[in-house]
């Protein structure tokens, strides 16, 4: 399976309440989805397909002075499906739980 998407995503700051500063993040998209697959049996698929995409997450960054932030973020990512599966024994949705720790600098 490989996914190629183009997003274009948003950061929000909740509120600047000091040290540290909560922000939402989404995002919408397109997703070229390909599978080459063979089930237990031997039976081969590929299949490519383009969907909508979109991505949710919130998480906070810490500021160390005026431009250099350390971040931590939580994204849910859904990048659609496979248009098809093989006979239920295998799930065509391409969905993603990140958790990712950075660092931000702002010019």
């Amino acid at each position: 399976m490989a996914a190629v998407t183009v997003d274009l995503d948003g950061d929000f700051e909740i509120i600047d309440t000091g040290p540290v500063t909560p922000f939402l993040v989404g995002g919408l998209g397109m997703a070229i989805n390909v599978a080459d697959v063979t089930d237990t049996a031997g039976q081969r698929f590929d299949d490519l397909s383009v969907d909508f995409a979109w991505m949710l997450g919130a998480g906070a960054a810490s500021a160390l002075d005026d431009q250099l932030s350390l971040e931590a973020r939580y994204v849910f990512s859904d990048r659609g499906e496979v248009a098809r599966s093989l006979n239920g024994g295998f799930d065509p949705r391409l969905r993603a739980h990140e958790f990712t720790v950075g660092a931000r600098y702002s010019f």
